[in-house]
């Protein structure tokens, strides 16, 4: 569990992060990581966005961030390499940007997964990896 964390980018433009770096602020096996994000098209059906997931891959948590045009029900399902779905998280989301935590107790087991944001406004897909 997380009790603070701290997300710097390092990018006037939030579309185009050249270096992102994550620190925990709690003990655990992860106390800092850095690594470079780079932006790879998304598929997206609508008006919503979902940004690459940082970091990628990840061992322990990684961070989803999306942006919506309005508030918003949003529903995230997280698909394994065969098309099972393995988790679903939903929420009441604002305008503009938002994020959502994946912990590695969230999906099965390492490996390459699909996470599929679902809003009234569109959909959006995504790849990620959990070693």
């Amino acid at each position: 569990m997380i009790d603070l964390f701290s997300f710097t980018a390092n990018s006037s433009d939030p579309l185009n992060y050249e270096k992102i770096e994550f620190r925990r602020l709690q003990e655990s096996t992860m106390t800092a990581a850095t690594f470079d994000a780079q932006i790879i098209p998304q598929k997206t059906e609508g008006n919503v966005e979902l940004l690459q997931n940082s970091p990628n891959p990840f061992i322990e948590m990684t961070l989803l961030w999306f942006r919506l045009p309005a508030a918003a029900n949003v529903l995230l399902r997280i698909f394994d390499a065969m098309g099972k779905e393995v988790n679903a998280k939903a929420g009441q989301y604002q305008s503009g940007e938002n994020h959502m935590l994946l912990h590695r107790a969230d999906l099965q087991e390492p490996g390459f997964y699909t996470c599929r944001l679902e809003t009234p406004y569109g959909t959006a897909s995504r790849k990620l990896m959990m070693y």
